[in-house]
């Protein structure tokens, strides 16, 4: 089974009864077998991962796997086409000189005209807040 242990000099664990974020300097991972084994600080890594392949960071940073869940209250464009072509290796600089700044604004010129962009359609606590203009 493969067992290697990631190092850095900041290690984010977020556990709960940690300050500031659980920040571990000079911490340690250590995989085995595609899971976590072992979190903490690489001086205190238990003498049973010492045969561990090492790979070592340096200076950045180890964090938990943060997921982008953020949403937009409304969406009434078509990115399909950058998308595709992220799929298919293109870069976002690259795709926005291709599209000369289209495709990113194209869910704006798709929502302009909607007529989803109706207050009545946004949550009721979006609404009571909303600008007047953005009421109508």
């Amino acid at each position: 089974m493969t067992l290697t242990a990631y190092q850095a000099d900041t290690l984010v664990t977020l556990a709960g009864s940690a300050p500031g974020y659980g920040l571990v300097r000079q911490g340690a991972v250590v995989v085995e077998g595609g899971e976590i084994a072992w979190v903490g600080a690489a001086a205190d890594l238990p003498a049973g991962y010492g045969a561990a392949r090492r790979v070592h960071f340096g200076d950045r940073v180890i964090t938990p796997g943060l997921i982008d869940c953020h949403t937009h209250i409304v969406f009434g464009g078509d990115r399909a086409q950058e998308f595709e072509t992220r799929l298919n290796g293109a870069d976002y600089e690259a795709i926005a000189r291709a599209c000369r700044g289209r495709s990113t604004r194209s869910g704006q010129r798709g929502l302009r005209p909607s007529s989803i962009f109706d207050a009545t359609a946004l949550p009721w606590r979006w609404r009571r807040t909303a600008t007047p203009a953005l009421r109508r």
